[in-house]
């Protein structure tokens, strides 16, 4: 979702951007477990934001938007998803990148909407909902997780939520990637997985060993 939106390739406005959500969750979420239906892309209007997903929830058993979940002025999903029947589960989440998550349901679907920011969607996505797909089709959901030494302090600025910090492996062990927050798509280039910080947690010290989950 957002007006500011536009395809890779398409001439920018002066307060457009690239969408790469889209893509990125299509890539996520490939699996012969399932499939995978673009539904295309939403400007900031309400009435646009309810038919389409009234259309979906008529045929998808899951619905996974992006944007458009926080409290701001354009921000229609959670307005949008309760006209359609949608019965709200949680809306915003204590872990960071993605504390404005939204998860939802009808009495045959279920309905995610993520934050606008391409790192929370990364980590929602694998975190939250490819734990439900797996759980829906009957396979057990495995993702890939190390023990890891650190190779350096991993410290990060406030401690009051669960956090997923990219980090890359080097020969020594792991070192936190330069991350400016959930907008830095360019993080995501950069590690080869996340490392958990747990609420009250501070620093990951040097010397000791984390589980790191992969994501190449």
């Amino acid at each position: 979702t957002g007006t500011e939106l536009a395809s890779p390739g398409e001439p920018l406005s002066s307060a457009g951007i690239y969408d790469s959500n889209k893509p990125q969750i299509l890539a996520q979420l490939a699996s012969p477990a399932w499939e995978v239906r673009d539904l295309g892309r939403l400007t900031d209007d309400f009435g646009a934001t309810l038919d389409a997903v009234r259309s979906a929830l008529a045929s998808c058993d899951v619905i996974v938007l992006s944007g458009g979940v926080s409290m701001g002025d354009f921000d229609y999903v959670p307005r949008a998803l309760a006209a359609a029947g949608v019965s709200e589960k949680f809306h915003g989440v204590a872990m960071k990148p993605g504390k404005p998550t939204y998860f939802g349901a009808t009495d045959s679907a279920f309905v995610f909407g993520l934050p606008g920011n391409p790192v929370s969607v990364f980590v929602n996505t694998e975190l939250l909902v490819k734990e439900l797909l797996f759980a829906l089709s009957g396979t057990m959901y495995a993702p890939l997780e190390i023990p890891v030494g650190v190779a350096e302090d991993i410290r990060r600025k406030g401690a009051d939520r669960v956090e997923f910090l990219p980090v890359r492996i080097d020969a020594d062990g792991i070192r936190a990637v330069r991350y400016g927050g959930s907008s830095g798509i360019q993080a995501l280039a950069g590690a080869d997985g996340f490392a958990r910080l747990e609420i009250g947690q501070e620093c990951i010290e040097e010397g000791t060993v984390a589980r790191v989950r992969l994501v190449r």
